[in-house]
């Protein structure tokens, strides 16, 4: 376990958050070199906004294996922790599981597994991004490039006691800016309405699209405007997201938000929508389920309880999905904690995940 917990040590010292470019391309230029050790070719796409995306590539064989991670964090530089052992169980630090530790694993498993793998038959492609905490905007078209030659993905974000998933809704995302008629409250109001009032009706009415029978989440997230309590709002804005298992009702829940937003609903207030980089949906295909089942069958041979969970959170994995190749989302270090400062790793099973990496890779692989 001691050279995963260096490399571990190595990323998680390394700050990454997405909104960071310069620290992303440090991080990179550390997985680059790390990559590159292993023999492999490393090409760093750069981003307009964001660190660039890696792909490394090894051998020569026309059958593909993609294995996918994100360097990015939630962390920006002020408030990243670093890394520190706790004791022989734990260890914390800011994106330690979500996804360092996962790519401590994936490293650590190709430096194994690839001296016994035949070049001329089989080659691997790792797509390393940048932005995957942000909507994956600028790297997904690696993502599905790379995914189209490939037989099948793996991805190593972090696992959850053992829970690995094929299948995660779909998000959509999107931003409603608001404005509406400024002045005293209680001189100006019969001017029309407040860029809040407008908002509010706006919200209200998205929030009418919740269907807990077809499993469609609707969430607000952020919400500001206003200045103070006497004076009528001139601007305001909120940030929210739908979630739905299903492709088609993603579409059809984008078309009734534009509808929502098009038309003002009261006198002097107008808004404006737009909609940032969303994931699609994730199908639980039978060829996934069958990748499950053969990693399922290392998993319990090494002691692991693996066990299949369908989830709503959206992941890139979807993206390679959209190649019509069997997919597996999970495989990185188990803890918990993600996206707070509490974040940490539980290092009581990384050698059996190590091991699980190595053995799948290789079942994979030849």
């Amino acid at each position: 376990m001691k050279p995963v917990l260096e490399t571990l040590k190595t990323y998680v010292n390394l700050p990454s958050g997405s909104y960071d470019k310069h620290l992303c391309a440090r991080m990179a230029e550390q997985l680059t070199r790390d990559l590159q050790a292993l023999g492999m070719q490393v090409t760093a796409h750069e981003g307009k906004r964001f660190g660039p995306t890696l792909v490394a590539k090894w051998g020569s064989g026309p059958r593909q294996l993609m294995l996918m991670g994100h360097y990015d964090t939630v962390f920006p530089e002020n408030i990243s922790q670093p890394f520190q052992l706790v004791d022989e169980q734990r260890a914390t630090g800011s994106g330690i599981v979500d996804m360092k530790g996962g790519l401590a694993i994936m490293v650590h498993a190709l430096k194994e597994v690839l001296p016994q793998v035949d070049s001329t038959k089989y080659s691997v492609v790792c797509v390393l991004n940048a932005d995957e905490e942000v909507g994956t905007g600028e790297s997904r078209g690696h993502i599905v490039e790379n995914a189209r030659q490939s037989f099948a993905a793996l991805s190593f974000e972090p696992g959850h006691n053992g829970a690995w998933s094929v299948q995660r809704k779909g998000v959509t995302a999107f931003q409603v800016h608001a404005t509406g008629v400024g002045g005293h409250a209680g001189a100006d109001y019969k001017k029309g309405g407040s860029a809040i009032q407008e908002l509010i009706v706006k919200l209200n009415r998205l929030y009418e699209l919740q269907d807990k029978s077809k499993d469609i989440s609707v969430n607000i997230g952020v919400i500001s405007g206003g200045t103070a309590d006497n004076v009528l709002a001139p601007t305001a804005y909120a940030y929210g997201e739908v979630r739905s298992w299903d492709p088609a009702e993603l579409e059809r829940l984008h078309q009734a938000i534009q509808d929502i937003c098009a038309a003002p609903a009261l006198p002097g207030a107008n808004t404006t929508l737009t909609f940032p980089d969303s994931h699609p949906p994730c199908p639980a295909t039978e060829a996934s389920l069958q990748l499950f089942e053969t990693a399922k069958e290392i998993g319990q041979s090494l002691g692991l309880s693996p066990h299949l969970v369908a989830t709503g959170g959206a992941s890139d994995i979807a993206f390679a999905a959209q190649a019509n190749i069997p997919v597996l989302d999970g495989l990185g270090m188990e803890g918990g904690g993600m996206h707070t400062t509490e974040e940490y790793a539980d290092l009581t099973k990384v050698d059996k995940q190590l091991r699980l990496a190595v053995l799948l890779m290789k079942k994979l692989l030849g």
